[in-house]
């Protein structure tokens, strides 16, 4: 949500009131059961002044404490949902319930994109995911998204909540939104605080990720949220030194070289298969699945392989119901045309069939040549700010 720095900004900053202090306290504890006493009183000691900072733009504020100004919670006030920080969640990843991704899947997320489905990790496809880890997720609630590396603990990486229950999940398929990412790693938020970088993350970090938070990278595990080290303290690693207190601030990276990542950035959420989700805004913004991986490997003329992409279009053209429509080309594109794309190259090994390898080469010229072969209608195409919509399907092709 705020992932783009420069667009993100502080329109006020105030003391609460010893009232909204108390209320903050209950709320925290009804909503993070694991949390204590003990624990809030390490996060907001009693004598000491919290610090609110209004967002500009949209209806969240962010805690900290009013001498340190290390984000520690961030509250959607509309929703009255509280959100725990990075800061928070390397101290205590386990506040709320982990949603388990894969390094590759990050860079989409870091990009502003939402948490997909398929993206989410599952016992199956990781075993140090717990078989009962996806299980009775509810709609609205809190969770940390955390990245497995090869080797190594799990690493918070941002957070959010849930878009979609654990019923939905298992009748769609493990397709669509799994989670509305409210705070990741190297967003406004983040570089609000020290701009600390645990010891295994700079693995998946990207170079301009790595040159913002260089000052402030450090070996240890964790940073503190709520009080300072003392200088001869381990950290509970036996190679590991303790953080600092409070890193300098590194110098801003250019606003030039962020804006170009961003704009780089495909406007896919992420998914198991960065799934793309933005191609309606023209070529700056469009989803293209296959730039995520090696190109498929195939033995089919590129003719055959348009024909066979042909095919996995009306397949999914023809699981969309008429009352669904007219259906966003991106949510098309994510639910319906990758995944059948997907299931026929598992059904045809040494046939896989990609768009790289047509004439088309990006799923939004493709599509627009489906429409001129009359299996549908799309608008929306053209225009800066216009979303591209399927608006109608001809069924009887």
């Amino acid at each position: 949500m705020f992932s783009k720095k420069k667009d993100f900004s502080i329109a006020q900053t105030a003391l609460i009131k010893s009232s909204a202090h108390r209320k903050l306290r209950e709320d925290l504890l009804r909503q993070f059961p694991t949390l204590t006493a003990e624990d809030l009183d390490h996060y907001f000691p009693k004598k000491k002044e919290i610090s609110q900072a209004k967002v500009t733009g949209v209806k969240f504020t962010v805690l900290s404490l009013a001498e340190q100004s290390q984000p520690l919670f961030i509250c959607d006030t509309q929703d009255n949902i509280i959100f725990p920080s990075l800061y928070t969640l390397w101290e205590r990843p386990h506040m709320v319930r982990n949603l388990y991704i894969a390094p590759k899947t990050f860079p989409f997320l870091a990009r502003g994109a939402p948490l997909m489905l398929p993206g989410v990790l599952r016992p199956e496809e990781d075993p140090r995911v717990s078989a009962t880890n996806n299980e009775g997720l509810a709609v609205g609630e809190v969770v940390c998204i955390s990245v497995l590396p090869p080797e190594g603990d799990p690493i918070p990486v941002g957070c959010g909540d849930m878009m979609i229950g654990a019923e939905d999940i298992l009748r769609d398929g493990w397709r669509g939104r799994a989670v509305r990412v409210v705070h990741i790693f190297d967003d406004g938020i983040w570089a609000l605080g020290n701009r600390f970088v645990p010891q295994n993350l700079p693995a998946i970090l990207s170079d301009r990720q790595k040159r913002a938070a260089a000052p402030a990278t450090s070996t240890a595990a964790a940073a503190p949220a709520g009080e300072e080290e003392e200088s001869g303290e381990e950290s509970g690693e036996e190679d590991a030194a303790p953080a600092p207190a409070a890193a300098p601030a590194p110098a801003p990276a250019p606003a030039a070289a962020e804006e170009e990542e961003h704009k780089e950035a495909p406007a896919a959420a992420a998914g198991g298969e960065a799934e793309a989700e933005g191609e309606a805004e023209g070529e700056e913004g469009e989803g293209d699945e296959h730039a995520a991986g090696p190109r498929a490997k195939s033995s089919l003329p590129p003719d055959q392989v348009e024909a066979r992409l042909t095919d996995c279009f009306l397949r999914a053209l023809a699981q969309i119901p008429d009352a669904d429509l007219p259906l966003e080309l991106s949510t098309f594109n994510a639910q319906n045309f990758l995944p059948a794309v997907r299931t026929y190259n598992e059904e045809h090994p040494g046939q896989e069939v990609d768009l790289r390898n047509t004439k088309h080469k990006k799923p939004q010229a493709f599509f627009m040549a489906m429409m001129r072969a009359g299996y549908c209608r799309l608008v929306g195409i053209t225009g800066k700010r216009a979303v591209a919509k399927v608006a109608h399907i001809a069924r009887t092709n």
